[in-house]
């Protein structure tokens, strides 16, 4: 009797432990694409909201070194009188690794400045990111790319 239980124990042994397996897997890789996720929204709220001069939101996605930038020079980008026209802001690159990450993130704006006109900025920026809290910060930005 102990022989057929056993053999019909290890029957189910090997398909048992595939899904286990599988479901493991499936759970490594859907936590991995939420992580990519929330780095890239935060990435995109942050680049939207540097560029356009919503300097309360980009401080609220910051962190770190980068947070102490925003409060130090706010009052200063907040006289800055600017009109800006988003009319790119894509994230084409991000690693993320536990609690870090980077992303790079493809800018292209017009800009109207009260007293010296009109521009268009093209740019690439690379942001270091930290998760805190459970959130994604912006920790430090880095120009790789400028027209």
């Amino acid at each position: 009797m102990k022989g057929i239980i056993f053999q019909e124990s290890a029957r189910w042994k090997k398909p048992f432990l595939v899904l286990l397996s599988a479901l493991f897997v499936v759970g490594l890789l859907s936590g991995c694409s939420e992580d990519k996720s929330g780095v890239e929204k935060t990435a995109l709220r942050y680049t939207e909201a540097i560029m356009t001069g919503d300097w309360e939101t980009a401080a609220g996605e910051s962190a770190g070194e980068q947070l102490g930038v925003m409060l130090l020079l706010s009052e200063q980008l907040a006289q800055t009188k600017f009109t800006a026209d988003l009319r790119l802001n894509e994230v084409i690159e991000t690693e993320v690794d536990g609690k870090k990450a980077h992303a790079i993130v493809h800018v292209v704006r017009d800009m109207s400045i009260q007293e010296f006109g009109s521009v268009t900025d093209d740019r690439q920026l690379m942001l270091d990111l930290y998760e805190v809290d459970g959130k994604w910060k912006v920790y430090r930005v880095d120009v790789l790319f400028e027209q």
